[in-house]
């Protein structure tokens, strides 16, 4: 069975060999094919992907095929936390910074001044090139931000620079210092002008890419984004098309072919690391050229250019939801084989409907005195207004507080709500519960100066 299922994936490039891609897409709004058969798929085989898409607790998947939308399951307009998909993210800003020669990837860190505190680096280890940081092969293993408990490295100097492959928050989270000391720009500028208004990504704000510290473990932050399905096929469709964008290079072919390429044969499941891609070595994966940038929760987009296809899935990780690594290769690998026929020369499309925002209200001069610290024995939060009221979740990122009435806040993507109140002293509290399930919640008390 498992042979039968690889030689039907395999033959689906018998159906896309003789057509160019066409990449459609070019406005705010997605096209949508207006049914499967328009695209060359079975309706009645991708509801079949749908039912198991529905039976592993996936939150969205985002599909598109030859530059339009075949498939818009669950909350695609949502931002989730992307965790390391992040990785890839700083790869493709890289790809434009090496382009222009702003930064030189053979520059060792002794050369570009980079160190790090409270541990500072050996003479060994500032050998270490910025393609080895890229490449997670800098031999450097420090302790570093947002970095996973279970993440164990080698021995401190006993790997070479550019010798050993290790998956290194340290080398992943020092590319930022990198690219903002030799850019001189700060990164939330970068990928906004950079990427994000050029693909027009319409979910998009800069207060939806943090910096994570955690200065008792180094210097160097990480870089944490919240994302929707929707924009980061934009992100995965400017790698399929080679880097073009509308007859606009914003990152050289030689780049993408460089970074997606397996530098590292060592690798988790059956893959091998590029820059900061990782590499699929397993039939039919292989043969149809997919790579990936993965997260935590499967987060995902896997780039699949002999299928013309972007995929992307995205996991609830605020409430702990998260589908395994087998879950998202079966649901591709039950895409893939909806394929049956030729598409239609010219496809039926329409627009992809637009997620209705609710309407929130507008703040008023005795909101922005909920700002301050709030703090029980579990939870610490921040309150600042910043144009808005934000709130500060520390590793989480920060959060918009939109007004829904006069005292209570949703806070954005995270599905939560705060309701302010005072007590009899005046002493001010937030009730912080979940938006599903409203019976669990906790009070925090605004700390005192």
């Amino acid at each position: 069975m498992k042979l039968l299922s690889s030689f039907i994936i395999v033959t689906f490039l018998l159906f896309i060999s003789c057509q160019s891609r066409k990449n459609s897409h070019h406005d705010l709004h997605w096209e949508m094919y207006v049914s499967a058969e328009e695209a060359g798929f079975s309706t009645e085989k991708l509801n079949i992907a749908k039912a198991y898409y529905d039976s592993i607790g996936s939150d969205a998947v985002f599909v598109v095929y030859k530059g339009n939308v075949l498939i818009n399951w669950g909350e695609t307009h949502r931002r989730f936390a992307c965790h390391s998909v992040r990785k890839s993210l700083m790869s493709m800003i890289y790809g434009i910074y090496i382009d222009n020669a702003t930064i030189d990837t053979n520059k060792t860190l002794q050369e570009l001044g980079i160190d790090d505190y409270p541990y500072y680096l050996t003479q060994q280890e500032k050998k270490a090139r910025v393609a080895d940081l890229l490449s997670a092969r800098s031999g450097i293993y420090l302790p570093a931000a947002a970095e996973p408990i279970r993440n164990r490295k080698p021995e401190r100097g006993s790997y070479e620079p550019g010798t050993n492959w290790c998956y290194n928050n340290w080398d992943f989270n020092a590319l930022l210092t990198i690219l903002e000391q030799e850019s001189g720009k700060n990164f939330k500028k970068i990928f906004y002008e950079d990427l994000a208004a050029p693909l027009q990504l319409q979910d998009y704000h800069t207060n939806h890419l943090d910096y994570h510290y955690e200065p008792e473990k180094s210097k160097h932050p990480a870089y944490l984004f919240r994302l929707s399905a929707r924009d980061m096929a934009r992100l995965g469709l400017l790698y399929l098309n080679k880097g073009n964008w509308f007859g606009k290079q914003i990152i050289s072919e030689e780049y993408i072919k460089i970074s997606t390429s397996r530098i590292s044969n060592k690798g988790w499941g059956n893959t091998g690391y590029g820059y900061m891609w990782w590499i699929h070595n397993d039939s039919p994966f292989d043969s149809l050229g997919m790579y990936s940038a993965l997260g935590t929760g499967e987060q995902s987009i896997d780039i699949i250019p002999k299928a013309d296809i972007v995929f992307v899935n995205r996991s609830n990780t605020y409430k702990k939801e998260r589908i395994t690594w087998q879950q998202r290769r079966k649901l591709i690998r039950l895409i893939l084989e909806a394929k049956v026929s030729d598409m239609n020369l010219k496809p039926k499309l329409k627009k992809l409907p637009e997620h209705v925002k609710p309407i929130y209200l507008p703040l008023s001069d005795d909101d922005k005195v909920i700002a301050g610290e709030y703090t029980n024995d579990e939870m610490n939060l921040i309150i600042y207004f910043q144009d808005s009221l934000i709130m500060t979740d520390f590793g989480k990122g920060n959060y918009p507080l939109l007004k829904t009435n006069k005292n209570e806040f949703l806070v954005e993507d995270f599905e939560a709500v705060l309701e302010f109140e005072k007590d009899n002293n005046q002493v001010q509290y937030i009730k912080y519960y979940s938006y599903v399930n409203c019976k669990n919640y906790s009070i925090l008390k605004m700390k005192s100066e």
